[in-house]
Parts: structure tokens; C-alpha cells; sequence
């Protein structure tokens, strides 16, 4: 049985406080290395947590579009500039921050007062510039995460004067990987992984692998502790939806045909035939007056989406079909 290893080849540190990291995976199955190294890649990007600033509070502004007297940046500068202060933190919970400075001066992250579990990784990154003697008085609210999410996701109370700020928690910024075929002696062949990680300062290469092979670990456990369902659950057929334009009408229970149709045609405006074949998996025909349309339905059955279905009208016919 094979037995696989990892071992660390490189660890450095850029000017700009990236961390790099090369990591060797040893003695893999054939086929193992791009099962691992896509799912290793996965959870790197996707699945390990950091901390970002989700919103901030200036004193005496109330939207992005106000104006700060005495400092040269305008709102919506200092929001990008708040959105690239790298954080590190072991707390899962909304912490707050303040920072209250007097110019002139060159503001900075380091002037940000954190509390005790926070840190902030490039202290000297820039905010904004007070050219006056004014004071900028800013309150920051740090929430932890996974992924990217937008402003609109990410702080639900927009009460009292909160700008909110797209939230970047990744703390893995790119991950790299190879995979090399061993020649053993014996003519067995084995592969080799070779994972290039590079971080964002907040967390090094090594943490975030271990992070994600836990992470990996713990999501095949909880597989193996549940039993496996014995039960299948069968959809409500009696509970219907259909979406046109966006708009959700319900049918719950379907037993006229033309109740159906009354529900997906719009209201009828000159008198004529019109065919309807097929609808819903059923021969559904029926005479009705109706104004010439065209469209596209989406049945939602049991809350799923199961079928995409067009409306056409040819020469007073409507034809609605898959």
C-alpha cells in the first residue's frame, strides 16, 4: 500500500508581504495527483476563512458621495484604499475598530486602534491625507468569512450611517500545482504532487495547507458518521409553479387543463382557436380566446427547476412546447 508524505521545498516572503510556499505530495497512485491537487486547490480558494473590513462609519458623512473637509480624498477613495488593510484574526465574530486622527497627517492602517485578537498585517498601507488641521474620526467594522462577497451581502443593518464595503476574507490569493510521474525499480510508476501557494500575509502556505486538509478531512468524516439514507423523498406533484417574466404563479392542485392554460396564456384580448401541445409531460389541448404572444415559461416543481418551455403563435395557433 502506498503511503503518501509532504514535505515543504520553499518558504519566502516578498517585498510586498506575500507569502510563498512550494510543497511536495509523495508516493501517490496513478491518478491520485489530480484528484488531490484540484481539491486541495478548491479548498485553499474557496474554503479557508479570513478577516476583512465590511463597513466603516466617517463622522459627519452620511452616503459615498459626501465630502470630507480638509482631506484630499474623496469617500469613495478611502473605501478602496480601507478595502486593501490585511487583517488577521482567530475570532469568528463581528469585532469593531476605530481610528481618530488630526491633521495635517498621512493616514495609515497602524493608526487604526484594534481590539486585542486583531491584527493588522500592512500596517503601513495607505487611507488618506489630511492637508488641514481637521480631525478624521472613522469607525470599521471587521467581520470573518470565506470567499468574496459584495456590500449587499455582507452587513444587513444599514442603519446608523454604515458604508458598506465589498469583502475579500480569502486569504489564499493563487495556488499552483504540478503533477511528475516516479519511475520506481521494481517498474511500478507513482506520481508526485508538486503545490505552489502563495497568501496574502494573514495566514502562511503551511497553516492554510493544513487548514484545508483538515477542512477536507472533517467534510469525508461527517460522511462516514451519517447513515446512508434509506428513504427517498418523493416530489409534491400536487404543488406547482410557473414563472413567467420573473414572476412566480402558483397552481396547487392541477386538475383542469384550462385552468392551467388560463394561468400561463395572458388575458385574452380578440376571440380565436388556440392549440396548446404538450404542456407539463401531458397532452393538454384545449379552445380558448387569447391575443397573440410569445414567450418563455419555466415550470418549478416541488421548488426545482425541471423544465424550460416556449410559447409561440403562428397564425392564431399557440404552441407551447419544450
Amino acid at each position: 500500500m502506498i503511503n503518501p508524505y509532504i514535505k515543504s521545498l520553499k518558504s519566502e516572503k516578498t517585498e510586498s508581504g506575500v507569502l510563498y510556499g512550494q510543497f511536495l505530495i509523495n508516493s501517490l497512485g496513478l491518478g491520485q495527483g489530480i484528484t488531490i491537487g484540484n481539491l486541495l486547490r478548491r479548498v485553499l480558494l474557496g474554503d479557508v476563512g479570513g478577516t476583512s473590513i465590511t463597513a466603516i462609519r466617517i463622522a459627519g458623512v452620511r452616503d459615498e458621495f459626501s465630502i470630507i473637509t480638509g482631506v484630499r480624498e474623496d469617500i469613495l477613495e478611502i473605501l478602496l484604499n480601507v478595502k486593501g488593510i490585511i487583517l488577521k484574526s482567530n475570532k469568528t465574530y463581528p469585532q469593531y475598530g476605530r481610528l481618530k486622527v488630526q491633521g495635517p497627517a498621512i493616514v495609515t492602517a497602524n493608526f487604526i486602534q484594534l481590539p486585542p485578537d486583531l491584527q493588522v498585517v500592512n500596517p503601513n498601507h495607505y487611507i488618506a491625507t489630511i492637508s488641514t488641521g481637521n480631525f478624521l474620526e472613522i469607525e470599521f467594522k471587521f467581520e470573518y468569512g470565506t470567499g468574496y462577497k459584495l456590500a449587499s451581502q455582507t452587513f444587513q443593518d444599514k442603519s446608523g450611517d454604515f458604508l458598506q464595503i465589498d469583502a475579500v476574507y480569502m486569504p489564499v490569493q493563487k495556488v499552483d500545482f504540478k503533477i511528475e510521474n516516479v519511475y520506481e525499480n521494481s517498474n511500478d510508476i507513482s506520481e508526485r504532487l508538486i503545490i505552489d501557494i502563495w497568501t496574502n500575509g494573514s495566514i502562511s502556505p503551511e497553516d492554510a495547507i493544513s487548514e484545508a486538509s483538515q477542512f477536507i478531512a472533517d467534510l469525508f468524516n461527517s460522511i462516514l458518521d451519517n447513515k446512508f439514507a434509506t428513504e427517498i423523498k418523493e416530489p409534491d406533484t400536487q404543488s406547482l409553479t410557473i414563472a413567467k417574466d420573473g414572476l412566480l404563479t402558483s397552481l396547487n392542485p392541477i386538475e383542469d387543463k384550462a385552468d392551467l392554460i388560463k394561468k400561463v396564456l395572458p388575458e385574452p384580448r380578440s376571440p380565436f382557436s388556440t392549440t396548446l401541445s404538450p404542456v407539463l409531460h401531458s397532452d393538454i389541448n384545449s379552445t380558448a380566446n387569447f391575443a397573440d404572444s410569445s414567450g418563455v415559461f419555466v415550470l418549478i416543481l416541488d421548488g426545482y427547476l425541471t423544465n424550460l418551455f416556449r410559447l409561440h403563435c403562428n397564425n392564431g395557433q399557440y404552441h407551447l412546447f419544450k
